[in-house]
């Protein structure tokens, strides 16, 4: 699935509500096309998605935030919405607990929810906010912070040889290091 973007004009960007579907149920067997389905309740640019699971264990794709235009910093949105596939239909859930855009490698589905880390908020630039959803409560809570401001972190979770949970984040400011931290623990700086 595809959803959200903006075009670049000779002096400015814009946001469409666009959203199309792949479906990869056949692969090898039949020609691959893109169909459109109903649009993002949202337009924005450098949005975040994610498929995670709800309270019943179906996964739902969730999108959640960017920002309108092209003033990074300035026009972050809070929104978030999930799809439903089989019935092309998007549910308004509870919004994020601060505007953010710029997070979009740094989303990660996690238990029955998902982490978003970093960003950019509106009005205050790069941000060093964690924050988990739950599906199943439709709430928010924040988590933990980065030890620096990041634009555009990479971050991903990896299980430790005793089956801890570790968060590792790269890029963005970090001026050229690698940090990790055990959910819900202090950051260890690698590199």
């Amino acid at each position: 699935l595809f959803a959200g973007g903006a075009v670049r004009t000779s002096n400015d960007w814009v946001d469409y509500h666009d959203a199309w579907i792949l479906d990869l149920d056949h692969v090898g067997t039949v020609r691959y096309e893109w169909v459109p389905t109903s649009d993002i309740p949202f337009a924005t640019n450098h949005l975040s998605a994610v498929t995670a699971r709800d309270g019943s264990g179906a996964s739902r794709i969730y999108f959640m935030g960017g920002q309108k235009g092209h003033d990074e910093g300035d026009s972050e949105i809070d929104d978030l919405y999930d799809f439903v596939p089989g019935m092309d239909t998007w549910v308004k859930r509870a919004n994020m607990p601060i505007t953010r855009g710029h997070a979009s490698s740094s989303t990660i589905d996690y238990g029955c929810g998902f982490i978003i880390i970093g960003g950019t908020q509106r009005g205050k630039g790069q941000v060093t906010d964690i924050s988990y959803y739950d599906t199943v409560t439709d709430t928010w809570t924040n988590i933990g912070n980065l030890p620096k401001n990041v634009n555009t972190p990479v971050c991903d979770i990896s299980l430790d040889v005793r089956g801890e949970d570790w968060l590792y984040c790269e890029t963005g400011k970090f001026e050229g290091y690698s940090y990790k931290r055990k959910i819900n623990t202090g950051w260890d700086q690698q590199g």
